[in-house]
């Protein structure tokens, strides 16, 4: 869910409700569950939201038909998460970019 704030809290920022809606009405997927993770964000870029546009998320997420999950209803880690995530997005738990030798040498 934490990636799911900052996508809609960017769509606000950018196109308002309208775009909000728009997004909710036009994305696919929703019905794979989602893991409610506000309280311990997992997404490394994750930001922190407003009461409104936390309320926001949730009015739309109650009108799909997609289970949120806790983590402990899961078999997964967080650590297992972070480290997906990790692979995914090239950063790290704390969000900074991995550092990676190089296969290039110098001449």
């Amino acid at each position: 869910m934490s990636y799911l704030n900052v996508v809609i809290q960017g769509y606000m920022h950018r196109f308002g409700s309208v775009g909000v809606n728009a997004f909710f009405e036009t994305t696919d997927g929703w019905d794979a569950p989602i893991l409610h993770d506000r309280a311990a964000p997992i997404y490394p870029h994750h930001q922190v939201l407003s009461a409104s546009d936390q309320d926001l998320v949730d009015r739309h997420m109650a009108q799909l038909p997609t289970v949120v999950k806790q983590l402990e209803q899961t078999r997964l880690t967080r650590e297992r998460l972070l480290g997906w995530y990790s692979v995914l997005f090239g950063k790290n738990a704390s969000g900074q970019h991995k550092r990676h030798a190089s296969k290039h040498h110098a001449p």
